[in-house]
């Protein structure tokens, strides 16, 4: 059998579901290999139900130790799971949320949404986050976002409700996951946004830098820049187009700056915006303190050549600062 095939009969095994010949085949593969014991104590702790999650410790110490005697090992102190890459595509085990809850019904005190950092906006409001990672997050008018407690440390992992727009920072080994009503966005470094709006029958994509990797129900999707992919929830297709319009202003993100010096401020500007900036070192090591956030490129400029009493012209593919 293949992971996948393997861990929907884990689940099951789990669930109480499996047959008498597939308990055997679960206990001597957790018999041979730590990892998959280390999954069935993970799924173990996030399939108790809701109003039980105060007891669940001790239940899964129990089943912990019964699995451990049936297969005659002492108990020990599981190490770090290695299955979360292609998790994903089990059926029967699909971590991704659903309206802002496990299908697995995690546990309040196991959850790894729980405890994590939280914010959410009400209406006519758009939050500007900056990440731990360097990546920064617009999220737009009565939406939600929470962060894996474990963000920025062994995972960069969020789940969203509404729409935000994402500025992601590349970082080697964590890739940048965001679940969403049933999908998975997975992605290194670019600028993407997703939009879940509450009572929507679709789901919008759009990408503006980088590559992205969509997955739902089943379906693995990738995605190049200056394109979109929408997700029809009812009848479970996806499509994708071209991109046929610019990032909206409330989409800027990543721009506060405090005591930092214009070069410095040019310099994250020209990524977020694709443009390159020359300036001289005089005027460029001269410090502000601004926020450029919800700003296109042209309010931008203008706004910084009001603080810095300068003229920004174009000259070829570069704009220069000019004292």
């Amino acid at each position: 059998m293949d992971n996948p095939t393997l861990y929907n009969l884990l689940v099951r095994y789990v669930d109480g579901e499996t047959s008498a010949s597939e308990n055997r085949i679960v206990e001597d593969l957790l018999k041979k290999s730590e990892e998959w014991q280390n999954e069935y104590q993970f799924l173990i702790r996030i399939n108790g139900k809701i109003e039980d999650s105060y007891k669940t410790n001790s239940q899964t110490a129990a089943q912990w130790d019964d699995l451990l005697t049936k297969i005659n090992r002492s108990p020990s102190k599981p190490s770090k799971y290695h299955f979360r890459n292609w998790m994903p595509y089990a059926a029967a085990a699909v971590i991704v949320l659903l309206a802002g809850i496990y299908f697995l019904k995690p546990t309040s005190d196991n959850s790894a949404f729980v405890n994590g950092s939280e914010y959410k906006t009400g209406p006519n409001e758009v939050l500007y986050i900056d990440l731990p990672d360097g990546s920064s997050i617009a999220l737009s008018e009565s939406s939600e976002l929470t962060l894996d407690k474990n963000f920025n440390q062994k995972s960069r992992y969020l789940k969203l409700k509404g729409e935000a727009f994402f500025q992601v920072a590349k970082k080697s080994g964590l890739p940048f996951v965001t679940y969403t009503d049933q999908t998975q966005t997975k992605v290194t470094g670019t600028s993407f946004l997703l939009n879940n709006t509450f009572g929507s029958d679709h789901i919008l994509l759009e990408l503006y830098e980088g590559k992205v990797e969509f997955k739902a129900f089943g379906q693995t999707e990738s995605l190049d820049k200056n394109h979109k992919l929408v997700l029809n929830k009812k009848d479970r297709s996806i499509k994708k187009y071209a991109l046929d319009h610019q990032k909206e202003e409330w989409t800027y993100t990543g721009l506060d700056f405090k005591d930092e010096t214009l070069k410095q401020i040019l310099s994250k500007l020209g990524k977020v915006n694709n443009v390159e900036f020359e300036v001289n070192e005089a005027k460029g090591s001269q410090k502000y303190t601004l926020s450029l956030n919800g700003m296109n490129l042209d309010k931008s400029l203008q706004l910084i050549e009001q603080l810095t009493d300068s003229k920004i012209t174009k000259k070829g593919s570069k704009y220069v600062v000019m004292p």
